[in-house]
């Protein structure tokens, strides 16, 4: 009866923790001239732009980067081949001050 909550608890884990592999859309073709649709891969500009993420009917559709040949990144959900708004999940730093060691 004691190892019932340690099983419960590594069943989830599990479970919950292959839902996203679930979830991930296929791979696109290696071939960045062919159409790319319900995938997630790279497509390179000849201007030096590069995008890196989900497609839909031969669009930039999902989560995904941008980077300019300038530098410029624009990361986050696309639609359409267009930038709709950013949304990148990142846990806060927080940074403190060590106290002073007491004389």
């Amino acid at each position: 009866m004691k190892g019932l909550p340690a099983i419960l608890y590594l069943t989830l884990a599990v479970l919950l923790g292959s839902a996203g592999e679930g979830f991930a859309l296929p791979a696109c073709t290696s071939n960045q001239n062919q159409y790319y649709d319900n995938c997630f891969g790279t497509r390179t500009f000849a201007n030096g732009n590069r995008y890196v993420g989900e497609f839909r009917n031969d669009n930039f559709n999902g989560q995904g980067t941008k980077t300019y040949a300038d530098g410029t990144i624009e990361e986050g959900i696309w639609k359409g081949d267009k930038f709709r708004y950013a949304k990148k999940v990142t846990l806060p730093v927080i940074a403190r001050k060590s106290p002073s060691p007491t004389p």
